[in-house]
């Protein structure tokens, strides 16, 4: 080999030493490199992680964040729920009460309707009284007082026109009391007005015996209560004559016949049956009467008057037929309808 070809080989052993030396540096770079990219791997990795971890924090916080908010979202539901739960109790109250007086205004309303219907019952049954009564005070205007006791008593037609005829308008009184003035209070009036001398026929007689159970003044009504009103009305007549008690209830027939068989009796109050057992047996004597009133504006809780009643009635005109005709007729005794 020549020197040239050593020198070649020197060169070309430099060139590899120096070429081994470059790939010494190349390795190393690519070691340096790899390293590096290890390392930027790591790191990046490390990020990722660190990024996953945020992430899954971040994801944790927000879990826990939705279940805080769906808590507060229940709660706040729950408390819209009992909100809700108030409101519609308040409402449901609310409607009860209004029901309630909605139903009281009902009823309240009902019974007003009730109380006016039967205030204007009450009116029309108050103006149809007043309305018969107006008939009743014109119809006995119209009428005698005559007619006025016959159509009253005869109530089934049993009496003769010649009875009718005996029994006139001169065989009542003339009075100037109106039918509104004839009540109790105005009694004791009403026959001093129609028995103008009651003085001197009421005053003790001369001879007591003569007038034994012979009255001047008789008040015929319907029973006894009220037999005791009229005696109580007639009670200032009282110091001038004994008042007779000639009804049932209060004496019996025995215990008035004894009566009348020793007392002066120039007034007397009886019930139409009990005269006529009296008068029967002669213990009650009409010869001496002057003035026979019939209580007829008095009407009973039935609202009938004397005549009103059969079984009065009928007494009634039996005891006037039997025992008071003849005065009557001649006129020595009066008839008052009072």
């Amino acid at each position: 080999m020549g020197a040239d070809d050593l020198d070649d080989n020197l060169i070309y052993d430099e060139k590899i030493a120096s070429g081994d030396e470059a790939g010494a540096d190349e390795l190393n770079d690519n070691l340096v490199y790899g390293s590096d990219i290890d390392s930027s791997e790591n790191e990046d990795e490390k990020t990722d992680n660190k990024k996953r971890k945020l992430e899954d924090s971040d994801d944790e916080n927000n879990d826990n964040d939705n279940i805080v908010e769906e808590e507060d979202n229940e709660e706040e539901k729950e408390e819209e729920d009992g909100n809700d739960n108030e409101e519609d109790n308040e409402i449901s109250e609310e409607k009860k009460a209004k029901q309630e007086q909605e139903a009281k205004e009902k009823e309240a309303l009902k019974k007003a309707k009730a109380k006016k219907k039967r205030e204007e019952m009450k009116k029309k049954k108050r103006i149809r009284l007043e309305k018969e009564k107006l008939e009743q005070e014109n119809e006995k205007k119209s009428k005698s007082d005559s007619e006025i006791f016959w159509s009253s008593i005869d109530g089934n037609n049993s009496v003769t026109q010649i009875e009718k005829d005996e029994i006139n308008d001169g065989s009542f009184v003339n009075s100037s009391f109106s039918s509104e003035q004839r009540t109790l209070t105005n009694l004791s009036s009403y026959i001093k007005q129609v028995y103008p001398n009651w003085k001197k026929h009421l005053g003790k007689p001369p001879k007591e015996s003569d007038y034994h159970g012979q009255p001047s003044v008789l008040v015929v009504t319907q029973s006894a209560i009220r037999a005791v009103e009229v005696i109580r009305a007639l009670s200032e007549f009282s110091k001038y004559c004994k008042v007779g008690k000639l009804f049932s209830k209060h004496m019996k027939v025995k215990e008035q016949v004894e009566f009348l068989s020793k007392s002066v009796v120039k007034i007397a109050v009886g019930t139409p049956n009990r005269l006529i057992k009296l008068a029967e047996n002669d213990s009650l004597n009409m010869n001496k009467l002057d003035l026979l009133v019939i209580d007829y504006n008095y009407k009973d809780s039935k609202n009938r008057n004397i005549f009103e009643i059969p079984e009065i009635r009928k007494d009634l005109l039996i005891f006037i037929k039997q025992y008071c005709i003849d005065r009557i007729k001649d006129q020595s005794q009066k008839i008052a309808l009072y």
